[in-house]
């Protein structure tokens, strides 16, 4: 995360310290053109950092308005929170509505990103979230918190407050009923990008 600079700054020096993001390989995560179902996806990790207590109470929310009542949650991952968020989509009667399918392999995560309209982050904390990487790059459309370095990939898309299930509720109806697509442009974020970023760094070493 950029965030960090300041302080690693003041400890080594600004000229040691050179902000390196994180990239994809978009051969490997791209958009397979193919027609989407009415899903929203998730990937986290199943911690308090990541906030999915907020989105499954922002969606719960969202499912009251008749309109969204065809869309589906899935939160791919697995964590300590696990029978936690398990007995919130209980109590919420959401258990036909959110599923928690566990931990997908690459190419099963590729095909979920192209199946789901709208990849949605809601964490409270990130470094650089590399998922909202893999879900631009597969076509999905975008609900995020303004958490960390969100706001670097996102430029110009309005973010929701981290820890709020009503902003997370209102960009998730945002997102689906908008007829226009936010166009991001990731392309500085591949994996070439990344390597001259070092290749530069390198080469000043040398020097």
């Amino acid at each position: 995360s950029p965030f960090f600079i300041p302080t690693l700054s003041k400890i080594h020096g600004e000229d040691k310290v050179t902000f390196v993001h994180n990239g994809i390989d978009q051969d490997i995560y791209k958009n397979l053109n193919i027609v989407r179902k009415k899903q929203i996806i998730a990937v986290a990790q199943f911690k308090v950092e990541k906030g999915l207590k907020y989105l499954i109470e922002a969606f719960s929310n969202l499912k009251k308005n008749d309109f969204f009542k065809e869309y589906v949650l899935l939160i791919i991952g697995d964590g300590n929170l696990r029978k936690e968020l398990e007995n919130q989509i209980q109590f919420l009667g959401m258990r036909n509505h959110i599923y928690l399918p566990g931990k997908k392999k690459q190419n099963e995560l590729i095909d979920l990103y192209n199946q789901s309209e709208v990849f949605a982050l809601s964490s409270l904390q990130e470094g650089f979230p590399k998922v909202l990487l893999e879900a631009i790059s597969c076509g999905c459309k975008i609900v995020s918190t303004d958490c960390d370095s969100a706001n670097i990939i996102l430029k110009g898309i309005k973010l929701a407050q981290p820890g709020s299930s009503e902003d997370l509720t209102n960009e998730l109806s945002n997102s689906i009923t908008s007829k226009n697509k936010f166009n991001i442009d990731i392309s500085k974020f591949t994996w070439d990008s990344l390597r001259k970023i070092y290749y530069d760094e390198y080469n000043k070493i040398n020097l």
